[in-house]
């Protein structure tokens, strides 16, 4: 369908998976998002969750996409050994990543997976593998209408986010970042400027944050769902979807702070694992487990 602009979460945490009878309405894969623009598909970081994305691809028969990473810490690759269409020959993958000092996104790709810490290495996968290195700030047209920006987060290592614009619509992927005490991010305000959906760091609350609830968390790189709302708000954003839930949050706890953020704002979810919002109504559906894998 060349009209579909649609955004599915396949993994919604940061940090480490949380497996758990606590966790499971929200789902305990780390990062990974689905990003479908007509019959083009995009996902931002592989984290555990593109398990199951791969697993769905492969039932599909051949795949090709885009592969776009937010940074290359542990919880937003470590999915990349047990994607399924990695070791299938019909499947073009594009990974793409930030250019550092360090390199690229094949730099950090090939350590993961070599020995001693996984026993395939990259070099042995029958996909067809290109890797592109990403500044802050580049535009990129992937063609058939679709444009991919990137801007310069606040994150350990540094990182970052995306704007995806497709038929008059427009997408933000803001995660890992942390916000300035004194003002707004306005690499993160001209990433969301006007968008349709915005997806971003919400991992604490406040008072989390601020060192009110046991160990402060100023300086790891994460932002707060409180400061979620201040972006979305400034930046004109219709729909506000809080994202990358730090692994200690049960689904009680979730669930509160959905209850607090509503309160603040009128259009804000939480993501939960198979959930996928059309962008241009910004309506949304939860997909059972059972259908995605």
């Amino acid at each position: 369908m060349a009209d579909r602009f649609t955004v599915r979460f396949w993994g919604v945490r940061g940090g480490i998976p949380t497996p758990g009878p606590h966790m499971l309405r929200y789902g305990g894969n780390t990062s990974c998002v689905e990003v479908r623009c007509g019959d083009r598909l995009l996902v931002f970081d592989s984290g555990t969750g593109i398990r199951n994305l791969g697993e769905q691809l492969v039932l599909c028969g051949s795949a090709s996409l885009a592969l776009f990473y937010t940074h290359m810490h542990l919880d937003h690759v470590m999915g990349l050994p047990f994607f399924a269409p990695l070791y299938l020959g019909t499947t073009q993958l594009d990974i793409y990543g930030q250019q550092t000092a360090h390199g690229g996104p094949r730099e950090a790709l090939v350590k993961l997976m070599t020995h001693p810490l996984f026993p395939v290495e990259l070099e042995q996968c029958s996909a067809r593998l290109q890797f592109f290195g990403l500044k802050p700030g580049q535009e990129l047209d992937l063609g058939d209408g679709i444009k991919v920006i990137t801007g310069l987060l606040n994150h350990p290592g540094d990182a970052l986010g995306y704007r995806i614009e497709y038929r008059s619509r427009a997408v933000a992927h803001v995660t890992d970042t942390e916000h300035f005490a004194d003002r707004l991010d306005q690499n993160v305000v001209a990433l969301c400027k006007n968008v349709d959906v915005m997806t971003y760091d919400a991992s604490y609350s406040n008072d989390e944050y601020c060192y009110k609830q046991g160990v402060g968390r100023k300086g790891w790189g994460h932002s707060t769902w409180e400061e979620a709302i201040r972006v979305a708000v400034a930046a004109n954003a219709k729909k506000l979807v809080l994202f990358h839930h730090d692994f200690t949050h049960t689904d009680a706890d979730l669930d509160s702070i959905r209850d607090g953020a509503m309160l603040a704002h009128n259009n804000v979810i939480l993501a939960q694992e198979g959930m996928e919002i059309d962008v241009a109504t910004g309506t949304y559906v939860v997909i059972p487990r059972s259908s995605v894998i």
